[in-house]
């Protein structure tokens, strides 16, 4: 697991903490990547009920993609790490992720927070989309659609403002809104008493209310991209390649 992500289970709740405060948590490369590896842990870990996740330090959950290597060659910022960190972006995830926010949730940080499926946040959080201003996007925030009212959602992501904690929660983008020095206690037991139910019936829950809601263009490309990935790494697709190039019939296995 990479030092910028940092996983440790505690009961049935699988903490995941953003690990490079000092650069407001923002990602990069190597935090992309931990953030895969720590949701393929959580998805198969049937001892891991819920998903907690938030940021070191207490100035910012997450301040976005790295602008040094977004910038650069090595990572632009329609780069698949970036859109293959969300969860639910490689793989579905039936089990409940809940998100706590403090200070600074910024432009990626924020889609994180728009892919999970509960947010818990602190007075002093600041939900913001910069990358109108910044002149640069990856389109990955039109989910917020399904988040908040359709104007408000507009006005954001076109204007590139700023959502204060106690606003997202009146909008109900927040579940809870509680003091900062709070947070990942009141963030835990919440989190640790969705944990006490059947984890059955909640990842059934999790999966109606999926069906049961609007899917944005977003979220829809991410389920078919992921659809096709599965495919193209299948030992049948494999071997239709290898089929054509050698010019006979195909031996399929059905998987």
């Amino acid at each position: 697991m990479s030092a910028a992500v940092v996983c440790e289970k505690k009961g049935h709740v699988f903490h995941i903490m953003l690990n490079r405060p000092k650069c407001l948590n923002a990602i990069n490369e190597e935090m992309a990547l931990g953030l895969v590896e720590a949701w393929k842990r959580f998805n198969s870990d049937d001892d891991a009920r819920v998903a907690l996740l938030y940021g070191a330090g207490d100035r910012a959950f997450c301040s976005g993609a790295d602008t040094k290597e977004v910038v650069s060659a090595s990572l632009p910022p329609d780069h698949s790490v970036m859109s293959e960190c969300m969860p639910g972006a490689l793989f579905e995830i039936n089990k409940p992720i809940i998100c706590a926010v403090r200070g600074y949730c910024i432009g990626a940080g924020f889609v994180l927070t728009m892919h999970a499926d509960m947010r818990i946040a602190s007075t002093d959080a600041k939900f913001m989309y910069p990358e109108p201003k910044m002149g640069i996007t990856a389109g990955k925030a039109s989910v917020l659609a399904k988040h908040l009212p359709l104007a408000v959602a507009t006005e954001m992501l076109t204007l590139g403002g700023t959502i204060e904690g106690k606003r997202a929660y009146e909008l109900g983008y927040v579940n809870r809104l509680v003091e900062p020095d709070d947070l990942i206690k009141e963030a835990t037991a919440f989190a640790e008493e969705i944990a006490e139910n059947s984890p059955m019936v909640v990842q059934l829950m999790k999966k109606m209310l999926r069906l049961s809601t609007y899917q944005t263009p977003m979220e829809t490309g991410l389920v078919v991209s992921r659809i096709l990935t599965e495919y193209r790494n299948s030992e049948d697709a494999q071997e239709a390649l290898k089929a054509i190039n050698e010019k006979r019939k195909p031996q399929y296995k059905g998987r």
